[in-house]
C-alpha cells in the first residue's frame, strides 16, 4: 500500500505522460497508462531524464502493437524498500537521480 501510493503520487503529479495509475489492492507491481506515448517511448525517456527505469508492458505480448496505436501501458516495481521508493519518487520530481 504504502510504496503503491508514493509512486503513484509522485508519477501523476511529476510525469506529464501519465495519464493515470491502475489502481490496486496489492501485489508487487504499479500499472501505469500514458496519455498515448508509446510504453517503450516512455520507458526511454524516465530512464535517460530521471534515472528511473520502468517496463513496457507491450514486451509481455506476442503479436506486436501497431505503431498508430502503440501499447500505452508502463509497469513499475513497488517491492522494494520504502528508501529506495523514495529516491524514486525525487528522480521522477527531479529533486535527485538514484543511485
Amino acid at each position: 500500500g504504502g510504496n503503491f501510493a508514493l509512486l503513484a503520487a509522485a508519477l501523476q503529479e511529476a510525469v506529464p505522460a501519465v495519464r493515470q495509475t491502475c489502481d490496486a489492492q496489492g501485489g508487487y507491481f504499479l500499472v501505469a497508462q500514458t496519455d498515448g506515448q508509446s510504453d517503450v517511448e516512455l520507458c526511454m525517456q524516465l530512464a535517460e531524464e530521471r534515472g528511473v527505469v520502468c517496463t513496457p508492458m507491450s514486451v509481455f505480448y506476442s503479436t506486436p502493437f501497431e505503431p498508430e496505436q502503440p501499447c500505452t501501458l508502463v509497469r513499475f516495481t513497488v517491492c522494494k524498500s520504502r528508501a529506495y521508493i523514495e529516491r524514486a519518487c525525487a528522480a521522477l520530481r527531479g529533486e535527485a537521480r538514484p543511485r
